[in-house]
C-alpha cells in the first residue's frame, strides 16, 4: 500500500503475456466479447468490456478509469482478493459485464 492506501501493482508479467493497455468492448450493446489477453481462472465468460493491466495499474486506478466500483470489478473477477494485490500485468480484466 502506498500513502493513500491504494494498491499500486508490482507483479511483473508472466511469461507469454503482453505489458500493452488494451481496452476491448462491444460498443453500445451487451454483447460478450472476447478477452484480448489472457485472464486468470475466475474471470466471467460473459464479459462486455476487458481492460488489460499496465504497469503501475491498481484496482483503484482500473475503477477509475473505467467508471465502475470494487465490488463490481470483483464480482467480474472473483480472483481479485480483497487488497488487490494479486492483479497480473499483461492479463485481461473483466470491466463490464451482467
Amino acid at each position: 500500500m502506498n500513502g493513500t492506501n491504494v494498491p499500486v501493482l508490482t507483479t511483473t508479467a508472466q511469461p507469454g503475456s503482453s505489458a500493452s493497455k488494451s481496452v476491448a468492448s462491444a460498443t453500445g450493446s451487451s454483447t460478450t466479447v472476447a478477452p484480448p489477453a489472457p485472464t486468470t481462472s475466475g474471470t466471467t465468460s460473459t464479459c462486455y468490456k476487458w481492460y488489460t493491466v499496465q504497469s503501475g495499474d491498481g484496482c483503484y486506478s482500473v475503477e477509475q478509469a473505467q467508471g465502475i466500483t470494487f465490488a463490481q470489478l470483483q464480482k467480474w473477477n472473483t480472483q481479485i482478493d480483497t487488497n488487490c494485490d494479486n492483479l497480473f500485468l499483461g492479463y485481461a480484466y473483466c470491466v463490464s459485464g451482467p
